[in-house]
């Protein structure tokens, strides 16, 4: 299925959603740097997002206006959050109602604006001038992520 090139694009990526890792600067005697460093877990979750967002966008050049980005991540609640009961799982009083923890929500739409630009969707991240980002919990599964582009005229 392809979309025409003003269409909104709206897609969920099951898993957990990953962060992107920030560049890390060093000194080692008199010299410094910088580093990128690798994380095996976001290299997985950008390809995910990007073969979805491709499958719906379809071979045509990436947009190139300015664009609206929806992101609305879901994580797994902890056991923790959790008592037992005969009739199964029952969230705590006491467990947080709002996801406060790491990852950073900026750092979760880095990865998510990154694997959009190195898909090929967009043709850089710049070009989204207007974001709306949500972090929450969810009682089962492992986790996804729903996003949603929208082309501005």
């Amino acid at each position: 299925m392809s979309l025409s090139k003003d269409s909104p694009i709206a897609f969920s990526v099951p898993g957990r959603p990953r962060p992107q890792p920030r560049p890390r600067a060093y000194v080692r005697g008199r010299r410094a740097g910088v580093y990128h460093p690798t994380d095996d877990f976001c290299a997985q979750y950008r390809r995910r997002i990007g073969r979805k967002a491709l499958s719906l966008f379809g071979e045509r050049d990436p947009l190139e206006g300015p664009v609206s980005l929806a992101i609305h991540f879901h994580f797994p609640r902890p056991k923790k959050h959790f008592y037992q009961r005969k009739s199964g799982p029952v969230i705590r009083e006491d467990a947080p109602i709002f996801h406060t923890f790491k990852p950073d929500l900026d750092n979760l739409a880095k990865a998510v604006k990154d694997a959009l630009t190195d898909s090929g969707v967009i043709k850089d991240d710049s070009q989204v001038v207007q974001a709306m980002l949500a972090k929450d919990w969810i009682i089962y599964g492992v986790g996804f992520t729903e996003i949603e582009l929208i082309p501005i005229q």
